[in-house]
C-alpha cells in the first residue's frame, strides 16, 4: 500500500507558512469594498455552475442516493454553489480549514453570508462518519490543502458508496504561482490520470492509488481539470490515527500571534493555551480562545476524548 503521508511535517510546515498570505489577500479583497459583490453572488446565484457538473446532474445523484446533503470544502468566503436553482431543500454545509478566521473577517465587516465550518480535509473522518455523504464538491482549494491525496482519501470515505467527489481546479497552479504561499501542488491529467505533483519529488497517480476504491473521469481544458472520483468500497486501510488531527489544530493554535492581526492574545494566555494542552483540555481550549465552529460530530469526539483521557 503506497504511503501518502511521508513528507507531512515537511508539508503542515509550508501550509501553516502561506496561512498569512490567504488571509492578507481576503482582507484586501474585503477592504476594495467588495462586501456587496460577495454578498451579491451568495444571494443570486441560480445554479451550481460547475463545468460538466450540472444541476440536472446533481438533483439527479443526490435522488439516486435519497440524502440531500452536500460539503463544499475549501469555500473561502466565496460560496460557488448555493443552490437556489434547485426545487429542493439541501443541507448544505460549507466547510474550511481557516473557517475561524473566514468567520472573524465576515463579522468584522458584516458580511451577510452564512459561518463556514471547521474542518481539515486531510482529516475529514474526524468530523464526518465514514459512509454518511453522498456528495462533495472543492474548486480551487484542495491544491492549497496540506496534502491534497490524503484529502481524496479522506473525502472518498466520508462518501457513501457510489457517492461522488468532484474536484475543479486550474492546471497546475503551483508552477504558476511559483509556490508562494498555500500554492504548494499541481494537478494535471495526463494520459486520462489524474496527477497531483510538485517540485519537492511528490508524485501520485490518483487513479491508480484508488484502483480498488473508485473510479476516476478526468477532463482537461486549456485552463482547467474537472475530476469526479465515485466510491466504489472504503479507503480505510488509508487512514491516519484520529490523535494527528489533534497535533494539527495545536499547530494551527502556535501561529495564531503571526497569523490573526486584528485578534492578539497576550503572552501569559499563550502560555496557558499550551498548559491546558499537555493537560489534554484541548476541546475547553479551541472553544475559549479560538472559537472553532466545530461540527457536532467532532465536538462529541473531543468531548469523549478528554472523559477517557
Amino acid at each position: 500500500m503506497q504511503k501518502i503521508d511521508k513528507n507531512w511535517d515537511l508539508f503542515s510546515d509550508k501550509w501553516m507558512k502561506g496561512i498569512f498570505f490567504e488571509l492578507t489577500y481576503w482582507k484586501n479583497e474585503i477592504n476594495k469594498n467588495s462586501i456587496k459583490e460577495i454578498e451579491y453572488k451568495f444571494n443570486n446565484r441560480k445554479s451550481f455552475e460547475l463545468t460538466h457538473f450540472t444541476d440536472k446532474d446533481i438533483l439527479h445523484h443526490l435522488q439516486m442516493m435519497g440524502i440531500y446533503k452536500i460539503l463544499d470544502i475549501g469555500c473561502g468566503m466565496n460560496y460557488l454553489h448555493k443552490p437556489a436553482g434547485l426545487d429542493i431543500k439541501i443541507d448544505y454545509h460549507f466547510i474550511d480549514a481557516l473557517a475561524p478566521f473566514y468567520n472573524k473577517l465576515k463579522e468584522k465587516y458584516n458580511v451577510l453570508i452564512p459561518d463556514t465550518e471547521f474542518s481539515f480535509v486531510e482529516y475529514l473522518t474526524s468530523f464526518y462518519n465514514i459512509n454518511s455523504i453522498p456528495l462533495i464538491i472543492i474548486t480551487n482549494a484542495l491544491d492549497h490543502s496540506i496534502d491534497p491525496v490524503k484529502g481524496i482519501i479522506e473525502c472518498v470515505n466520508v462518501l457513501k458508496i457510489d457517492g461522488i467527489l468532484w474536484l475543479e481546479h486550474y492546471n497546475n497552479t503551483a508552477e504558476q504561482e511559483h509556490y508562494r504561499g498555500l500554492h504548494q501542488f499541481n494537478f494535471d491529467v495526463r494520459d486520462d490520470a489524474f496527477i497531483i505533483w510538485n517540485n519537492d519529488g511528490y508524485y501520485i497517480n490518483v487513479n491508480e492509488l484508488l484502483i480498488h476504491v473508485a473510479s476516476i473521469t478526468c477532463i482537461k481544458d486549456l485552463s482547467k481539470n474537472y475530476i469526479k472520483i465515485t466510491k466504489l468500497n472504503n479507503a480505510t486501510d488509508f487512514l491516519t490515527k484520529d490523535s494527528d488531527v489533534f497535533f494539527l489544530c495545536y499547530k494551527l493554535i502556535n501561529n495564531i500571534e503571526s497569523i490573526l492581526s486584528y485578534r492578539k492574545i497576550s503572552r501569559l494566555h499563550f502560555n496557558r493555551i499550551i498548559y491546558m494542552l499537555f493537560k489534554k483540555k484541548l476541546f475547553c481550549l479551541l472553544i475559549k480562545f479560538v472559537q472553532f465552529p466545530f461540527p457536532k460530530l467532532f465536538r462529541k469526539r473531543l468531548k469523549n476524548k478528554i472523559i477517557a483521557s
